[in-house]
């Protein structure tokens, strides 16, 4: 593909090409009342179908952006629009909406951010991950100097994206693509027992002759870690860190100094023997196992550098032995619960003196590389601050107070699980107001009137009249109200809670108005006993803000079985 020009005009109607092929796709596999469930329509649109209208968005795209004293919006705002519309399309595939259906309230109930916050999430996250790149990759050299250098005429996309997010790659952890040879073996052996009361049990009966808890915490905006060693009868010696503020250091990274900090204590013991480790978080302990480039690996780096060095000390001492293992945190554990005091008192500003850490914490001066980590977590609670602040300014905003809704939705898609594609259409036209009565057909010209053929009154048949009104119901309307009593005409209830939602579906099944539509949706499969269960465990399925992986092979896998099933069929 040829641009002259270098404007990548080809390059967006290319991928605006690729979004319509694959949201028709999606019209095909799914209808209102059949087709796949919503949850895995969303699984398939974010793992199958923006990652082939994205490719490369950092090089035909330029995030969208107004500049102080500019009134219009500089950036790809045409291809952003065209992408909107993509987006709808799969947006009414997704919830099984009316064609008519208002799209930020859409947007919302899929859990899909707006295009435009899409798009410059993925520049972002491109930005960073060329920001980490090392040395010995070309291009390296090309991202230093576009943010060193201001360029106003003829800027390459790498200045775009240097410009808009200010990111500062000397400023940034570096990773590199290769870490450990294939033959590499570890210096130590780790262990996450299966229980809490396992992890319990197994520190009760540790016979360890030294016993290290290590610990990380996120307090106050602030980063800390902390290491305590416990040698038989010996006073308990400790150690501390300050990694800084949560914009630029993680508690994963502070969980993963804490081990850093245990093995100098042990490099500082004189003649170690068995020795145990032990932290609450198995996530540390799992990446200890992952050679593979990835971010924050610089500390693991630096772990296995310790220990191989322990290991190389004491190898004719054939009673050492390092186990690293999981211990459940705030369990009354007594040398985890003193590491906790001192890793949150660490997080306050207590640090060690400097000759005592980790020698790449002195390598770098005391202070850490900024995380991309984190980088992503604030670029990406602030894309969600304006989609928050897009959607208080909708007009559609105060229709969706009265269901005390929390932003984005998440209390719907509890509601929402466990429904069938049917129920949750029809869930989903209510809520929205945009449903197959005669008041709202009425206004897209679907039908002669808008009023309620049930009934002799001349009025309008809307969803309150059908919900409350209709004399013809009346005995179903008794059932509903005998269910839910008071809170039957609380909007609250019977959209927000799962006792309403499958009362409402029991009472559109048992009227038989919208069963032409829809078909039967009795909750006979729909259970709302957890509905206020504190045990059950959170369903708040937030948009993917981190680019966490959505099980991108499995999707493919549903993509292609159906799209292959609709060739068949013709």
């Amino acid at each position: 593909m040829v641009d002259d020009e270098l404007r990548w005009k080809q390059h967006a109607k290319y991928a605006l090409g690729k979004g319509t092929k694959y949201a028709l796709m999606f019209k095909r596999i799914t209808r209102p009342s059949t087709g796949i469930k919503p949850e895995f329509m969303e699984q398939l649109f974010t793992a199958v179908a923006v990652p082939k209208f994205t490719y490369a968005a950092d090089v035909w795209y330029t995030p969208i952006r107004r500049k102080p004293q500019n009134k219009r919006d500089s950036g790809s705002v045409g291809p952003a629009k065209q992408l909107a519309k993509i987006q709808r399309l799969a947006l009414v595939a997704i919830t099984g909406s009316m064609r008519s259906a208002p799209t930020d309230a859409l947007e919302l109930h899929a859990n899909l951010p707006p295009v435009d916050l899409l798009m410059d999430k993925i520049c972002h996250r491109s930005a960073t991950r060329i920001a980490t790149l090392p040395e010995a990759h070309p291009l390296h050299k090309h991202i230093r100097n576009c943010t060193r250098y201001k360029v106003k005429r003829h800027r390459s996309p790498l200045h775009n994206l240097a410009d808009i997010f200010h990111l500062d790659p000397d400023d940034v952890e570096t990773i590199n693509p290769v870490r450990q040879l294939p033959t590499y073996q570890h210096p130590f052996t780790t262990h996450i027992a299966e229980t809490r009361e396992e992890s319990l049990q197994e520190n009760r009966d540790n016979e360890a002759h030294i016993r290290i808890y290590t610990d990380g915490s996120g307090y106050k905006g602030q980063a800390g870690a902390a290491a305590i060693l416990i040698a038989d009868n010996r006073t308990p010696t400790k150690m501390q860190y300050h990694l800084g503020p949560l914009s630029r250091n993680t508690t994963f990274e502070a969980e993963a100094v804490g081990v850093a900090l245990g093995l100098q204590l042990l490099i500082e013991t004189a003649l170690p023997r068995s020795t145990s480790l032990a932290l609450d978080n198995q996530g540390v302990i799992q990446s200890l196992d992952i050679y593979r480039q990835r971010q924050s690996h610089y500390h693991f780096d630096a772990i296995h550098e310790q220990a191989r060095q322990i290991a190389r000390h004491e190898r004719h001492r054939l009673t050492f032995a390092l186990k690293i293992s999981w211990i459940s945190g705030h369990s009354g554990a007594e040398g985890n619960e003193m590491v906790d005091k001192a890793a949150k008192d660490a997080a306050q500003g207590t640090s060690s003196a400097p000759h005592r850490l980790p020698a790449y914490i002195r390598r770098l001066d005391g202070e850490l590389p900024t995380s991309i980590s984190a980088l992503k977590q604030i670029h990406n609670a602030y894309l969600k601050t304006k989609w928050r602040e897009r959607w208080e300014k909708s007009p559609r905003h105060a229709k969706y107070t009265h269901l005390k809704e929390s932003f984005p939705f998440t209390g719907f898609r509890r509601v929402a699980e466990g429904l069938t594609r049917r129920q949750h259409s029809l869930l989903i036209q209510l809520r929205t107001g945009h449903a197959p009565l005669n008041k709202h057909l009425h206004r897209l010209q679907a039908v002669d009137t808008s009023r309620c053929e049930q009934c002799e009154d001349d009025v309008e048949e809307t969803i309150r009249h059908y919900l409350y009104q209709c004399n013809k119901y009346r005995d179903e309307r008794q059932d509903f109200r005998s269910a839910l009593g008071r809170d039957a005409h609380t909007a609250e209830v019977i959209y927000g809670t799962r006792k309403g939602a499958k009362y409402l579906l029991q009472y559109v099944a048992d009227t038989g108005r919208l069963k032409a539509t829809f078909g039967d949706v009795s909750p006979y499969n729909y259970n709302h006993e957890d509905d206020d269960d504190a045990s059950q465990p959170d369903i708040d399925r937030d948009y993917d803000w981190d680019g966490a992986d959505f099980g991108a092979q499995k999707s493919q896998l549903i993509f292609a079985r159906h799209r292959g099933g609709l060739k068949r069929q013709e």
